[in-house]
């Protein structure tokens, strides 16, 4: 029997009816209800400022704070740390706030004997898209065809000019005007240099013109510069990458030949289909607590900012992209995802290619344990399939030896439900593999790993699955982070999201060592360095 889709308006009235139920049960609170609260604006992204004024509908000056409810069974009311005031001696209060980047989570004004009912909070993600308009009407007309390929690629003629534009609002999304817009174009995979900045105007739009004098390929993005107006601590934002391909008029022609073949798209797209969510983490399991970092992104923050939470408050990520992908925030996470995919049809079509990946610097440790929440789904079919991985690397590139010495936690194929990990060594080229089976597609899944002096342990939500006691798989440098979108740079791939809810790191201080999983295959790794 189909499943019928929920009408538009019950949507939107199921949230707001639920806010009244959790405002109103003493199964959640013990406080009265009483007063009313208001959001202001109604739109807003992930740190940006937010006014919340209302009343306790009680007279006399108390102090008052935030509390948030996530919206799902068996959660309840949580204090939002860091942040207090009072009310007027008539019960209303008016205060300013970064807003919570989570979707559909609920938010109310306590004091320790009243609370008002509770608001919906549904803060959007930040988006940007990069297109390339000649200023030539003839060429303009001519390349008007299907070799442009919508915030992917575009082709230029030598000596012609082109306008970059940037526009900061592509999906109706909250417009800031005057945010600063840096303009860089690629010079390796992980390093852009910047060749112009400017504003945003009124419609959120950036204009940047260029031109090229030699035939040749220029990948440019944009990167939305941090916003702080008005008490915001929005991080900087980049777009996908965005490919100019610079050519002779001679070779415009032949390249007008050629029509991209559209790709078919498989699946419902993103968010539209409930999924389920393990709760145990491995963490919570052996009792790894307190948490090192806690990346989860659950402000305005960007990728060099340091995480929220956690004993080691530092550290950046450095994001590579070698095609069309991007590392980016979204929704209280951070997301791999291969090409932009806002536009009509949904995510479809030609433009998928290379890899993309975030690597943590500066928070590395030599022995510990490290957890990521991953949730990756693929939304086309007719190319070829991206992996999802999270691995452990030696901080110092100079130490990866082209992967001879790495850890993979996960090595996930979405569609196949396969999830391989083990780990590489140097010496006589040894390695050490797993595999297990378990759905993975929309599924949002713990993956762990525990690095110690004797041994490597793997984990799946919260349930040991390997370990190597051999000593020469430690590899005893110091280790971080690195997740990615594998890819080929040559052929089109699938498009593939994946979201990490959450990234932490323990030391080996606290909990519970594990008794020995399942060996792994011993061999020989082929990686030639």
């Amino acid at each position: 029997m189909p499943v019928r889709a929920i009408p538009r308006w019950l949507s939107v009235l199921l949230p707001l009816l639920l806010a009244l139920s959790l405002s109103a049960s003493p199964a959640h609170s013990a406080r009265r209800v009483a007063g009313d609260l208001t959001l202001s604006p109604t739109e807003f992204y992930g740190g940006q400022a937010v006014t919340f004024s209302g009343t306790l509908a009680t007279s006399g000056t108390r102090k008052i704070w935030l509390e948030f409810h996530m919206n799902r069974p068996g959660d309840e009311w949580t204090r939002i740390p860091g942040f207090t005031t009072y009310t007027r001696s008539d019960g209303s209060f008016r205060f300013t706030q970064p807003a919570r980047g989570m979707l559909n989570i609920i938010l109310r004004v306590a004091s320790r004997t009243v609370a008002t009912p509770g608001v919906v909070s549904r803060a959007e993600d930040q988006e940007v898209a990069v297109s390339v308009t000649l200023t030539d009407q003839l060429f303009d007309l001519l390349l008007g065809s299907d070799l442009q390929q919508d915030y992917v690629r575009y082709a230029a003629v030598v000596s012609v000019p082109y306008v970059v534009q940037v526009d900061t609002s592509p999906v109706d999304s909250p417009v800031l005007p005057g945010r600063r817009v840096t303009l860089q174009k690629q010079v390796a995979s992980d390093r852009w240099q910047t060749i112009s900045s400017g504003i945003t105007n009124s419609q959120g739009v950036a204009r940047f013109a260029q031109v090229v004098t030699q035939p040749g390929t220029v990948t440019y993005r944009a990167r939305l510069e941090s916003w702080t107006e008005q008490g915001s601590r929005i991080g900087w934002f980049p777009s996908f990458p965005t490919t100019v391909d610079v050519m002779s008029v001679t070779d415009l022609l032949s390249e007008l030949a050629e029509d991209p073949e559209d790709t078919p798209v498989e699946g419902p797209p993103p968010g539209t289909r409930k999924v389920p969510t393990p709760a145990v983490t491995s963490a919570r399991a052996f009792g790894w607590w307190p948490v090192r970092f806690d990346y989860d992104w659950e402000y305005g923050e960007s990728l060099t900012d340091k995480p929220t939470r956690g004993t080691h408050l530092r550290g950046a990520w450095v994001d590579a992209t070698t095609g069309s992908g991007r590392a980016a925030r979204h929704n209280a996470g951070l997301m791999l995802e291969s090409k932009y995919g806002r536009v009509v049809p949904r995510d479809s079509g030609p433009g998928d290619r290379g890899s993309v990946s975030a690597t943590l610097q500066g928070n590395a440790q030599k022995f510990g344990r490290w957890e990521v929440r991953i949730r990756p789904w693929v939304i086309e079919s007719g190319g070829h399939d991206y992996r999802v991985r999270f691995e452990l690397v030696p901080e110092d590139p100079a130490q990866r030896l082209c992967g001879a010495r790495s850890i993979t936690v996960a090595d996930i194929a979405p569609r196949t439900s396969e999830i391989r990990y083990g780990v590489n060594t140097p010496p006589h080229n040894r390695e050490w593999r797993g595999i297990r089976s378990a759905p993975v597609q929309q599924v949002a899944r713990a993956y762990a790993v525990e690095v110690a002096r004797d041994h490597v342990s793997w984990f799946l939500d919260g349930q040991l699955i390997g370990t190597v006691r051999a000593r020469a798989a430690v590899p005893r440098v110091p280790l971080t982070i690195r997740l990615s979108l594998v890819g080929d740079e040559k052929q089109e791939m699938n498009h593939t999201y994946a979201i990490m809810d959450w990234i932490r790191a323990y030391s080996l201080e606290h909990g519970k060592r594990p008794a020995n999983g399942a060996k792994l295959t011993a061999g020989k790794h082929t990686l030639r360095c």
